[in-house]
This record gives structure tokens, C-alpha cells and sequence, in this order.
């Protein structure tokens, strides 16, 4: 069906007007812009100062109004307002006045003494109405609910609206809510949603991850063995079989939308420090292995409520532990460790290595795990084309030293040049004098 609407532009800021008129031809009214030869309303427009409105929307019977609605609004505002409007001259076409009602003239005044024009026409209202009626249905739990068994369900058919039928991360994080909370995961555990088609299909419309995660449970003799499932019939989603899947795949991205939430959801580091200045309220000394396992205790009956899970709270406790016995370990270190600059090692290297045709990099103990620093004595044996090579590696931190001492990444690079039978030597400068 062809329409005809009246537009308006004004300025956000001066208040200056563009009316006209615009009818279907193959370009969608709502979004045309305008035909106005006005270079001032352009620059304006192109720094997004220009506000649309419409003042009139009808079908393509009905232009002959639309034509003289754009001469009356021109003829009103240039006669009322001449400084407000881009048009010094009313060139619009009055087909027949007559068309005019008070109605439609009281909307063009208003708007050109600021008001903002009527809504439009909105394509989608009917759709839109259909889906937020069942969404709001079911929020309200006005629909029955039935625990039905989970092995029929997780073969129901699904309606794809995701990139992939299932995220596993995301059923990973459901399945172990589900292990670690299951009183609470049956409470939040919201039913899938399933409509019933013409042919007598099943088709899974919400809840692909959740009915994943329900048999994984169940497969692993963890319960689940039924979950909570609402039917719709499929002419719920309107009269034809074309709106109706269009519609499906509206409910299900409306109920994927991210919840609208004020507060930000707590972080790992939120946790660490809560749980961290906790410990501390406590009096716990997390150097006796009494007090660690009194704190893993308190944290899980105190924080569970506000995280995800057991596993969380641990992983935050283990870095917490951690993060102590690195301070501890650095304390035993009084000294201050020797800094080696870039002229040390320019000397270093060429005397000791480089000028008896041995490739040399130098850089911190971090870089010796996962035998990173490896690649790059490589590619310094193929630049100076030498055969041999060597790693010089030096602590930057206390923390790398008890880091080294911890987890032996220099010895492991060793071993690994070793069984390689690499010919690269390894050489630590010394920490401290």
C-alpha cells in the first residue's frame, strides 16, 4: 500500500523550520529527508541538529489533503513566524481547502508553536502486541506449568534464533549452579518454553541452554529427571504461518534480551577484596593450615549468596593464598635487587657471547615461561646466522624471584633445551650483590 505523509524539520537549537510533503515512490516516507535546495538547513542537518516530526500520515488517496496541509503549515508559519522557516515563500499547491478539518489544522499550529507534531504509524505494533502479551503472560504466571519428563523435552525440535543452538560455557555455569545449589537452581530454574505447531511438532522457543544443562544432570544420575515446560498453541502467534515464525523468533530474542539491571554484577577482584578484608575482620592467619580451612568454611557460608558458586569462591580464596605467600616470600628478601640497564647489557653480551660468534638475548625471568624466551633466541641465531645461542635472564621484582621459586620456570626451560639437545646455554645473573 502506498502512503503520503507531511514532514517537519526544526533546529534543536535556533527553532528553525522546513515543511513539505512526501508520497511513496519507491522510498520509505518515514526515513526521505526533504528536497529543500537550503544550504544552511543541510550544514544543520548534517551536524544532527535537525528533529523530525509528522504532521500528517495517510494513503495515497489521500495526497490531495497532504498537498494542502503543506500550503496551509507554509502559508501559517511564513505569515506567523517568517524568521523561523528555511522557505521565504509559500510554493506549495492549496488543492482544496475544504480537506482541511480544525483538527488537522490545530496539529500544524501547534507544531509550528512547538509541539511536536502526531505519532506515527507503527508497522509492527500488531506483532509487537502479540509478543509482549505472551512475555507478560508468562511473567504473571498465567499459563500452567508442567514438569514434564527432561529425556522427551531435550528432543523437541528448537527454534534457532542464537548463532548456536547452545553455548557450552553457558550450560557449564547452569550445570554447576545445579550441582552446587540445587534447591536454589529449581527455584531459578524458569520453564522452558515450548509451542505446539499446526503438524503436532514441538518446538523449544526458550531454554535450549537450560534443558541442556537439565540432562547433562540427569545423564550423570544428579536428579532432573523432569523440568517445568509451558505449552502455547501455535495461533497465539498469529493467523498465518509466516507471522508466526517471524514472531517465534521475536519471542526468543526478546527473551534472550540482557535484563535490565542498576547495579553491576560482582567481579572476581569485588569478591577478593570483600573476602580478603573478611579474613582479616576474623583474626585468620592463612600461614596455619587450621585457619585456611576455617576461612574456606566461613567464606562458603557467608558469600555463596552473592556469587555464582562454590568453585568461584574457591578459585578467589586460592588467589588470595597466593597473593600471601608471595608477600610472605618477598619479605625474606631485605636487600634491593641489582638493576641491570641497557648499556650493561650491550657490553655484557657482545663480550661474553657475541664476539665469539654466540647469538645473546637478554631478558626477565617471566619471559622463561612456557619457554617463550626460546622463539626469540631463535630468531637471533638466524639473524646474526650463528649456530649457537644464549639466554641471559635476570629478576626485574621480588615477585619473580619467589614467583621462579614457586613454579622453577627457569629450570623447566633448561630441561626443555636439554632434551631437545639445544645448543643454547641458560645463564641467571645474580638478584641481589
Amino acid at each position: 500500500m502506498s502512503n503520503v505523509s507531511v514532514y517537519a524539520f526544526r533546529n534543536r537549537i535556533t527553532g528553525m523550520m522546513n515543511i513539505g510533503v512526501k508520497s511513496a515512490d519507491g522510498e520509505d516516507i518515514l526515513t526521505y529527508i526533504t528536497s529543500l535546495n537550503n544550504e544552511e538547513f543541510w550544514e544543520q542537518y548534517s551536524k544532527g541538529l535537525m528533529e523530525k516530526s509528522i504532521l500528517f500520515f495517510g494513503e495515497s488517496k489521500h495526497e490531495d489533503l497532504a498537498k494542502t496541509i503543506e500550503w496551509f503549515a507554509l502559508k501559517y508559519g511564513i505569515s506567523t513566524k517568517p524568521e523561523k522557516f528555511y522557505l521565504t515563500k509559500n510554493n506549495a499547491h492549496c488543492v482544496n481547502e475544504k480537506l482541511l478539518t480544525k483538527e488537522i489544522k490545530q496539529i500544524v499550529i501547534d507544531y509550528i508553536n512547538g509541539g511536536s507534531g502526531i505519532e506515527v504509524p507503527d508497522s509492527c505494533a500488531e506483532d509487537k502486541n502479540i509478543i509482549l502479551s505472551i512475555d507478560r503472560n508468562i511473567q504473571e504466571r498465567k499459563y500452567q506449568v508442567f514438569e514434564m519428563d527432561t529425556k522427551i523435552v531435550h528432543e523437541y525440535f528448537r527454534n534457532q534464533v542464537r548463532t548456536d543452538e547452545y553455548d557450552p560455557a553457558h550450560v557449564s555455569k547452569i550445570v554447576t549452579g545445579m550441582h552446587e545449589q540445587p534447591d536454589e537452581a529449581r527455584k531459578v530454574f524458569g520453564p522452558v518454553i515450548v509451542v505446539i505447531k499446526e503438524d503436532g511438532s514441538y518446538w523449544i522457543l526458550d531454554g535450549s541452554n537450560r534443558i541442556k544443562a537439565a540432562m547433562k544432570m540427569f545423564k550423570n544420575k544428579k536428579g532432573w529427571a523432569t523440568v517445568p515446560v509451558i505449552l502455547l498453541n501455535c495461533t497465539e502467534f498469529g493467523s498465518t504461518e509466516k507471522q508466526r515464525q517471524n514472531n517465534y523468533d521475536l519471542f526468543g530474542m526478546l527473551q534472550n534480551k540482557r535484563k535490565f539491571e542498576v547495579k553491576k554484577e560482582n567481579s572476581k577482584e569485588d569478591l577478593k577484596r570483600n573476602i580478603n578484608n573478611f579474613i582479616v575482620s576474623e583474626g585468620l592467619d592463612l600461614s596455619k593450615p587450621t585457619h585456611v580451612e576455617r576461612a574456606r568454611t566461613l567464606i562458603y557460608d557467608r558469600f555463596l549468596m552473592v556469587c555464582e558458586s562454590k568453585s568461584q569462591l574457591n578459585g578467589v580464596l586460592v588467589s588470595i593464598l597466593n597473593d600471601f605467600q608471595k608477600e610472605r616470600h618477598e619479605m625474606r628478601y631485605q636487600k634491593n635487587l641489582i638493576t641491570y640497564d641497557d648499556g650493561f647489557f650491550s657490553d655484557y653480551l657482545w663480550n661474553k657471547y657475541e664476539q665469539h660468534d654466540i647469538a645473546a638475548v637478554s631478558t626477565t625471568q617471566s619471559k622463561a615461561k612456557y619457554a617463550e624466551v626460546l622463539g626469540w633466541v631463535f630468531r637471533r641465531m638466524q639473524t646474526v646466522d650463528a649456530k649457537k645461542g644464549a639466554i641471559i635472564l635476570y629478576y626485574s621484582s621480588k615477585a619473580e624471584l619467589v614467583n621462579d621459586e614457586q613454579e622453577k620456570w627457569i629450570d623447566k626451560l633448561k630441561e626443555t633445551i636439554k632434551f631437545n639437545n639445544l645448543p643454547i646455554t641458560v645463564e641467571v645473573l645474580p638478584a641481589f650483590e
